[in-house]
């Protein structure tokens, strides 16, 4: 049964084809705020919508002070007035727009080209400034900000530093580019692009993408989306905050230090593809992670990790080795969900029975943070390098003697 709290997924309005090839051009990341950043959950209840993350007005203005009073004697120091009221608070702003590479969005690029122009297959354009150059593969270009416009199927495609956008319409890309903003469009799958750091927005679309993004420069925009095509993606992104969706099965995503939101099954337009086989490893930051569909494994960083798993079975997740805190929202151990405590109790004496768990792992209940009405189940593991602490959430009261009857735990 899906938890409460359900994923968003990135907008994938539009397709990108020889007849409606479109340059896209880069205008100034947004000033402040984590533009493009899709919500990773709603909240539904009394409370009402929460979403994260979103720009908040600022304080109102202070009142003015008041008058200074009338001096009690011809000649003596006036009696000051009281100060006046302080100012209403500002309104709340609104959300940030939603990521969307077809089109205007806060992280600051679009497609400027109209969709009755075509490109010839076997054909490319580069543009830097108001020079365009006719372009076959292999592509080379140093650095500046350069669009580049193709349409060969295994074009090779190599980039220096700067802001550059690039869109590949056939299949089989080779893109390699330096340090920037960039923006890389590629839909017809099997692409293989390497970035460096910088904030990046790359759309791919089709099976069998691979995709290695350095972090994000501490820029203004300072976050990075990805989005790997519909399954059997490879994606090893850098350290920082990146937005991650990825459909289909078979996909390897991996994440270094930082903020990141992983989807996994939302691809587009809102909707929940079931998805199978997928794994997920975490760094230590703080992750958002949103499943659907059966047989996927999450290796958890040591820092701070949501998963939500939404109507999924037959999930994994593996605890990492030095502790952290986790939340696993939608666990279920009918389902066939299990918690893999294999690495943070590597080296300790378990029992193969896991006679004697309750030496190592204790289990306890708590009300959920969410809702008054839930209770989760709280698991505080104690391994030989660190501690961890996993909330299941919403599963009411779940025993220890109750999660190793029913296989939802392994320990050696």
């Amino acid at each position: 049964m899906p938890h409460p709290n359900q994923s968003r997924s990135f907008s994938n309005t539009g397709t990108l084809s020889a007849a409606n090839a479109g340059s896209i051009s880069i205008d100034p990341p947004a000033a402040a705020g984590f533009p493009g950043f899709p919500p990773p959950f709603d909240s539904f209840g009394a409370t009402g919508v929460t979403r994260f993350p979103d720009t908040f007005g600022g304080t109102g203005a202070t009142g003015p002070s008041g008058a200074t009073g009338l001096p009690p004697h011809p000649g003596g120091t006036g009696v000051f007035g009281p100060s006046g009221a302080t100012g209403p608070v500002g309104a709340t702003g609104a959300p940030p727009p939603r990521f969307d590479p077809h089109r205007g969005n806060g992280f600051g690029f679009h497609n400027d080209i109209d969709a009755s122009g075509t490109l010839a297959e076997g054909s490319g354009t580069l543009t830097i400034g108001s020079t365009t150059t006719t372009v076959t593969t292999p592509i080379t270009f140093g650095d500046g900000d350069y669009k580049l416009i193709d349409n060969e199927a295994g074009a090779i495609i190599f980039g220096g530093s700067g802001n550059d956008s690039v869109t590949e319409i056939a299949a089989g890309a080779q893109i390699t580019l330096g340090n920037g903003n960039m923006v890389v469009n590629a839909p017809g799958g099997g692409s293989v692009v390497t970035v460096g750091t910088g904030d990046m927005a790359i759309a791919l679309g089709g099976t069998g993408n691979t995709i290695t993004a350095g972090p994000t420069n501490g820029g203004t925009s300072d976050i990075s989306f990805i989005r790997a095509g519909s399954g059997g993606a490879t994606v090893v992104a850098g350290d920082s905050t990146f937005v991650i969706s990825a459909g289909g099965a078979d996909n390897s995503i991996t994440v270094g230090t930082g903020d990141n939101a992983i989807h996994l099954g939302g691809c587009g337009d809102h909707t929940l593809a079931t998805i199978t086989a997928n794994s997920v490893t975490l760094g230590n930051g703080t992750n958002h992670v949103f499943l659907r569909g059966s047989g996927d494994t999450v290796h958890h960083g040591r820092g701070t990790d949501t998963i939500a798993a939404l109507g999924a079975t037959n999930e994994t997740f593996v605890i990492n080795a030095a502790g952290g805190n986790d939340t696993i929202q939608g666990f279920t151990a009918s389902n066939g969900d299990v918690l893999d405590l294999s690495r943070i109790l590597g080296g300790l004496a378990v029992a193969a029975d896991l006679s004697n768990l309750s030496d190592f792992v204790t289990s306890a209940t708590s009300v959920d943070a969410m809702s008054a009405a839930w209770t989760d189940t709280v698991l505080t593991i104690t391994g030989g390098s660190g501690t961890a602490t996993v909330t299941l959430a919403n599963t009411g009261t779940l025993t220890l003697a109750g999660l190793i009857g029913s296989h939802s735990i392994l320990a050696t």
